[in-house]
């Protein structure tokens, strides 16, 4: 896959396409913090984003202990683990993710609670996992409990470079196995300008399965041709007009959406809600692709945002301009 920076003087029609260099800084720990700084790129455009327990955290594997890149929780509460290699993957990284996946799936809540408030460096009840997780995928208290968690999983490979080895292994794996793993190839460029793009392109689009049985996993990842966020938006307008009302909750979205799309995440669309309302604290989780269509009246209360609430950050919080 090319970069290029499209090099023209007044006319665009005469413009030049400039391939933008690849960059030869080693950026595996770097580009470890760019993850860590930016979750919600592992999903692209689909509105959703991973919450972080851990980075570098040590997992007893057999005799020794290990060290999985990046581990965190989506918005089904299912673990989450991404490696990142510098250059060519090797062959055993797959053999390494499945040994993470395996650990990981054993974890109860209370030990990933205290992964994450060991990689969170804090303490007390008011900071528990529960709490955080609610908070970032807008889940009432009672909607989502402390059983809910780590049903499922999915495993991210980030490299340079993937030989076609192993992505048919990993391809046989996906298909014939059911095993979430996605491969993404990532490219560092700089521009003469030294502005520093990534580019990144999926190799493996494993699709994302929640464990229904010992065996049985089912697909719940978003598909169809029209964005999610279209959907969510022309169902809470419809929701609105329907019902004669001003105010909605993302139960209220939820279940009018599911009837006509049963197989969209719920969490998706709590996620959505998010990303697109103004003032809602959480948003700061969903940078990527906001568009300001709802304002957060009470906790779970929402309705269609208006130009005289004030304008908001990506944050949700009020503008002083």
């Amino acid at each position: 896959m090319g970069f290029y920076k499209l090099q023209y003087n007044d006319n665009l029609r005469e413009g030049k396409l400039i391939e933008a260099q690849k960059d030869s800084i080693d950026y595996e720990k770097t580009f470890e913090d760019w993850l860590e700084n930016s979750p919600y790129i592992l999903y692209d455009d689909e509105g959703e984003t991973v919450l972080w327990i851990s980075r570098q955290e040590g997992a007893k594997i057999g005799d020794s202990v290990k060290r999985p890149d990046m581990i965190g929780i989506n918005s089904d509460g299912n673990i989450v683990i991404c490696e990142l290699k510098k250059g060519r993957a090797p062959r055993e990284v797959i053999a390494q993710v499945l040994e993470y996946c395996a650990w990981a799936s054993r974890l109860s809540y209370n030990e990933l609670n205290n992964i994450f408030k060991q990689y969170r460096n804090i303490n007390g009840k008011d900071k528990e996992l529960i709490n955080e997780f609610r908070l970032t995928f807008n889940f009432e208290d009672e909607e989502f409990n402390e059983s809910d968690f780590n049903k499922g999983h999915e495993l991210f490979v980030y490299a340079e470079e993937f030989t076609n080895s192993l992505i048919s292994t990993a391809e046989f794996l996906s298909s014939a196995y059911n095993i979430p793993l996605k491969l993404i190839k990532y490219v560092v460029h700089r521009t003469e300008e030294d502005d520093i793009f990534i580019s990144t392109e999926s190799l493996l689009l494993a699709n994302s399965f929640r464990k229904k049985g010992l065996t049985e996993y089912s697909y719940d990842r978003w598909s169809e041709d029209k964005k999610l966020k279209d959907i969510v938006y022309d169902y809470v307008l419809k929701y609105l007009e329907e019902k004669n009302k001003n105010k909605f909750t993302p139960i209220d979205i939820i279940r009018y959406i599911i009837k006509d799309y049963p197989n969209m995440k719920k969490s998706s669309i709590r996620c959505q809600l998010i990303q697109d309302c103004v003032n809602h604290t959480s948003r700061k989780h969903y940078p990527s692709g906001q568009r300001d269509l709802y304002y957060l009246v009470t906790k779970g209360k929402y309705r269609l945002y208006e130009k005289n609430d004030g304008k908001y950050n990506f944050e949700g919080k009020k503008s002083t301009n």
